[in-house]
């Protein structure tokens, strides 16, 4: 793909090997795209303060005490753009820790080189991609419908509404200007976080969660 102007990325990851095989799969969503290396957190602080950025790739445990901590820190100098931590673990307290901190994505390293570039067109175009779903994050069907609205970003919630409408996933992709791989993505995370088994019972379920006036 290519954007108007060239993207700038910072990728950080104490192993050089890794760090390589980030900088060629980020090719792949922008040929132009500049990419800078950090191999610890100290350093990724630094660069993170110097320029403008369109993407942070952060391995969570680097060289630096208390990862957790210097995530948030990072996020919160970053805003709004995306942080996603990619890592060696699978998921659990920690991938609930990373979006606690404000990560936008969590993707192990054991996933497919296609499924990342998935997930993170899917942050670049405003969702949240956490794979393994952290504990207490998929949702279900008991929730309180306003907690489950509050887990979806305002660009799911816009699938959702769509959805509502019956409508096919190129006309989704069409009407909201996204690629058909990303709605899938949403899609997905919707169906997670609402704890419903398919699309059908997506629509059944979100009769409840938007008042008469907001339905589709």
């Amino acid at each position: 793909m290519r954007y108007p102007v060239p993207m700038r990325i910072l990728i950080a990851d104490d192993h050089p090997l890794y760090r390589d095989a980030l900088q060629l799969l980020t090719r792949r969503l922008d040929h132009e795209a500049e990419t800078v290396l950090a191999g610890d957190y100290d350093t990724l602080l630094r660069l993170s303060r110097e320029d403008r950025w369109d993407l942070l790739l952060v391995d969570y445990h680097m060289p630096g005490n208390d990862p957790a901590r210097n995530l948030a820190r990072l996020c919160a100098e970053q805003a709004p753009t995306p942080v996603v931590v990619i890592t060696s673990a699978e998921g659990g307290e920690e991938a609930l820790a990373a979006r606690q901190a404000g990560a936008m994505g969590y993707l192990p390293k054991a996933m497919d080189s296609q499924l990342i570039l998935d997930a993170l067109r899917l942050i670049l175009a405003g969702g949240v991609a956490i794979h393994p779903a952290p504990p207490g994050g998929g949702g279900g069907t008991q929730s309180d419908p306003g907690q489950v609205l509050e887990r979806l970003t305002d660009r799911q919630v816009e699938v959702l509404r769509h959805l509502c409408r019956g409508e096919p996933n190129k006309r989704i992709a069409s009407q909201l200007g996204l690629s058909v791989s990303t709605v899938k993505q949403h899609i997905h995370v919707i169906l997670r976080t609402m704890g419903a088994a398919n699309r059908t019972e997506a629509v059944v379920l979100a009769r409840s969660l938007f008042s008469p006036q907001e339905r589709p």
